[in-house]
C-alpha cells in the first residue's frame, strides 16, 4: 500500500476514534459520501447521484473499520475505492435490503453514532463534519492539482468560445474536459450577455453568445471541490464593467486578507460588506450569498452576519462575491497569515489588489477579438 496514503488514513482514524471517545459511542457508521472519500483519502460510494444510498459505508470502532457492501458491489468496492487500506470487508445479499439494517444488526449492543438520521443510531453528522476541515499535507497537494487543472480547463474553454455558441455547448465543452481530468462537475452554471447580471445561479439554456460569457464551477476529485469563476468578452470592456469587475475583485481580495487562523467567520464577512459599501454597491451583498468553507462539500457552510466560528489553519474557504455582470471567485487555503490561492496559471491576465502590503492578484476578464 502506498505509505502516504497509509499515513493519512491513520491520521483521520486516530481522529475519528479520539472522536468517538469524546462523545461516549463505541463506534460511528458513515454512509455519506463526503465523510467515505475523507476517510478512504479519495475513494467514492457514489452510483446513483440521485440516491442517498451508496455503495458501500464504514463502520468505525476504536479496534475496527468494516466496509459494508451488497455482494453487487464489494468485489469493485474492495478494489477500488479501498484501494490496499487496512479495512476489513462484510458482504450481503444485496436483496437483504439497505445496508444500514445489515449494519444494525451487526452492531447490537453497541452504542453507535452516525453521520446521518437513522432509526438505529445516534446523528452526530454535524459535529463529526468538523474532522474534516483541517487539511492533510497530502490533501492539500491533492487540491492544488485539482484547482490547477480546472483553470486550465476553464481557459481553453474561455479560448475556444465563439459568437454563436450556445451555453448548453460551452457546458458540454466544460463537462467533457472535467470527465477527461477525472473531474466531476458537481455545479457548472454558463451565463451569456444579459444573463450574466440578470442570475446569480445561471444554469444553462440555449441562449447564444454575443458578447460576453460567465463559467462558475464546482469541480469535484478524490472527494475535494475546487470552485473557480471566469469570465470572457469579446471586444473592448465597458467602463462600467472594467468598474465592477475591479470592485468585485477587491472585496474578493479584503475578504482573502481577513481568512487567516484564529479570525472570526463573521469578521470576514463584515469586512466583505463594509468594502461593498465603500466602493458604492452597498445592496449587492444581499442578492447571493459570500461564500465559505468548503472542502469535501461544495461549500461546508455558507457565512452570514451573525455566524460562529473561526477560521482554522489548513482549512480550505471559497468566497464568491459577486456585483451584477460579474463575479470573483477562487479556492483558498489558510495559513497562519494569508491563505494560500490554489488555481492560479500563467496564460490568463490578472489584476493585482493590494490589501495593506499584501498584494493579491485576482482573475481579470478575458478580452478576445469578436472575429478571431
Amino acid at each position: 500500500m502506498n505509505q502516504r496514503k497509509a499515513a493519512e488514513f491513520e491520521i483521520k482514524l486516530k481522529k475519528v476514534r479520539t472522536f468517538l471517545q469524546s462523545k461516549g459511542f463505541d463506534g460511528i457508521w458513515l454512509a455519506e459520501p463526503e465523510n467515505i472519500a475523507w476517510l478512504t483519502c479519495g475513494g467514492s460510494n457514489r452510483i446513483d447521484l440521485t440516491s442517498p444510498w451508496g455503495s458501500f459505508g464504514l463502520l468505525v470502532t476504536q479496534i475496527r473499520v468494516i466496509a459494508f457492501a451488497g455482494n453487487n458491489e464489494m468485489a469493485r468496492v474492495r478494489q477500488e475505492e479501498l484501494n490496499g487500506l487496512e479495512i476489513e470487508t462484510v458482504t450481503f445479499p444485496w436483496y437483504e435490503g439497505y445496508v444500514d439494517i445489515y449494519v444494525a444488526k451487526y452492531t447490537q449492543g453497541l452504542r453507535v453514532a452516525a453521520d446521518r438520521f437513522s432509526s438505529n443510531f445516534s446523528f452526530l453528522g454535524a459535529e463529526f463534519a468538523g474532522l474534516r476541515y483541517q487539511l492533510t499535507p497530502w490533501e492539500k497537494e491533492r487540491y492544488r492539482n485539482l484547482a490547477r487543472d480546472t483553470a486550465e480547463i476553464l481557459r481553453q474553454t474561455c479560448v475556444e468560445i465563439k459568437p454563436g455558441l450556445s451555453e448548453h455547448k460551452i457546458a458540454a465543452m466544460v463537462a467533457g474536459r472535467f470527465r477527461e481530468c477525472d473531474i466531476r462537475p458537481y455545479v457548472l452554471l454558463i451565463a451569456a450577455d444579459e444573463r450574466i447580471g440578470g442570475f446569480r445561479h445561471p444554469i444553462p439554456t440555449s441562449k447564444t453568445v454575443e458578447n460576453s460569457v460567465m463559467i462558475s464551477v464546482c469541480g469535484e476529485r478524490s472527494g475535494l471541490v475546487v470552485s473557480q469563476t471566469r469570465l470572457v468578452n469579446f471586444g473592448k470592456l465597458s467602463d462600467d464593467l472594467q468598474k465592477r469587475h475591479q470592485a468585485v475583485v477587491t472585496i474578493e481580495a479584503e475578504m482573502f486578507a481577513q481568512t487567516y487562523e484564529g479570525n472570526e467567520l463573521k469578521e470576514v464577512f463584515l469586512k466583505a460588506v463594509q468594502t461593498y459599501e465603500s466602493l458604492g454597491y452597498g445592496e449587492e451583498w444581499k442578492l447571493h450569498h459570500q461564500g465559505g468553507p468548503t472542502g469535501y462539500k461544495g461549500r461546508e457552510d455558507v457565512v452570514k452576519p451573525s455566524h460562529k466560528g473561526k477560521v482554522l489553519l489548513d482549512q480550505a474557504f471559497a468566497w464568491n462575491p459577486s456585483i451584477s455582470g460579474t463575479k470573483g471567485e477562487d479556492t483558498i487555503i489558510a495559513g497562519l497569515s494569508q491563505p494560500e490561492i490554489l488555481g492560479q496559471i500563467p496564460d490568463w491576465p490578472y489584476l493585482e489588489v493590494k490589501v495593506g502590503e499584501q498584494v493579491y492578484k485576482r482573475p481579470d476578464i478575458l478580452v478576445r477579438n469578436k472575429y478571431s
